[in-house]
């Protein structure tokens, strides 16, 4: 990943560019790995450490290019979307739980929740995601077992079994 300057950074008012970009680097981290590469995870252990005041931080996290930054060190996590996918759909197989399954829909399949209503009451939210839900485990099932008939599954299974 190239960490070149942002050109719009380059023309703005920010005076610690090295210390915004980093800061924008930090911000990409969670508190665990923060602790591990800073050795703090808040930001006024990166204020102390960096020198810059509590209030600079703030007022970097209403400029754009801060969160450009973070996203362009995030990117590299995209890497794992398909193990994330995989591991997923394992867990709602498995567990058939509807948040699992809920959150496969959102991800996968761009599914957004609906909510019917008559003049601004909710009317059969219940019962129809209950419906959607009870289809939606019968789906999973017929794909599982499909799954467990595909000669590949069956070779891998005969190899580590």
């Amino acid at each position: 990943m190239k960490n070149r300057p942002l050109k719009k950074l380059e023309n703005s008012k920010i005076t610690k560019k090295v210390e915004f970009e980093k800061y924008g680097y930090y911000l990409s981290l969670s508190s665990d790995e923060r602790e591990k590469i800073f050795g703090f995870h808040t930001d006024g252990g990166f204020a102390k450490k960096f020198k810059v005041s509590q209030e600079t931080l703030v007022t970097w996290k209403d400029n754009d290019n801060l969160w450009e930054i973070r996203d362009r060190h995030l990117r590299h996590f995209k890497q794992y979307t398909a193990n994330i996918y995989r591991a997923l759909y394992g867990g709602a197989m498995e567990r058939k739980s509807a948040a699992e399954i809920k959150l496969w829909l959102q991800a996968v399949e761009g599914w957004k929740e609906s909510v019917k209503t008559e003049g601004g009451v909710k009317v059969g939210f219940e019962e129809e995601f209950e419906e959607q839900i009870e289809a939606i485990i019968q789906l999973l099932d017929t794909a599982g077992e499909r799954a467990s008939q595909n000669p590949v599954n069956s070779n891998r299974k005969a190899k580590t079994g």
